[in-house]
């Protein structure tokens, strides 16, 4: 009984984990001065980049989500779209994080030495892919759920598995 809700529970376990990690990389000081207003212009920079990147994506996303559906089958064709929309909720939250650790790794670098730099960084880090493979986990055991009655599903978890993948494989591009 508890087995189907095995990858959801775990999923959940990652993001509480994922959020409380993220909160010990922000409770670090951010500096001041210029070291922050260069921050700062590198948090808005990454923003206005990512929203334009996604923007982008999200037509090529549609143009695939619609060919999916119509050559292969609808539950696909909104596996591949949940898999692109969980791929780019976590590049937006793994890019804010990232900025937000690169201020404090910068000042914990100065202030406290190298190895301080490095457990931020670390953390920093640690919250994309935990973040990743939580939503990853979560979305395939979701749909696996949802779809476990019918025999298409393993095509429907490739079609997750696809637009994950395609997004972080475009983002990166």
């Amino acid at each position: 009984m508890f087995v189907e809700y095995f990858p959801l529970a775990s999923g959940l376990i990652g993001l509480l984990c994922t959020a409380l990690i993220y909160r010990m990389v922000c409770r670090h000081p951010v500096g001041e001065g210029k070291a922050k207003e260069i921050a700062d212009a590198i948090r808005l920079g990454s923003q206005v980049f990512i929203r334009q990147e996604y923007t982008v994506l999200s037509v090529f996303v549609l143009i695939v989500f619609f060919i999916l559906g119509s050559l292969i089958d609808w539950s696909t064709a909104l596996a591949f779209l949940a898999g692109s929309v969980c791929s780019g909720i976590t590049g937006i939250i793994g890019m804010h994080t990232a900025t937000q650790a690169n201020i404090r790794t910068v000042v914990a670098a100065h202030h406290k030495g190298a190895s301080e730099a490095f457990t931020i960084a670390l953390f920093g880090g640690s919250v994309m892919g935990l973040l990743v493979a939580s939503i990853g986990i979560m979305g395939i055991g979701g749909i696996f759920w949802l779809l476990v009655d019918d025999p298409e599903t393993l095509r429907a978890l490739s079609g997750f598995g696809m637009g994950a993948s395609m997004v972080a494989l475009f983002a990166r591009v």
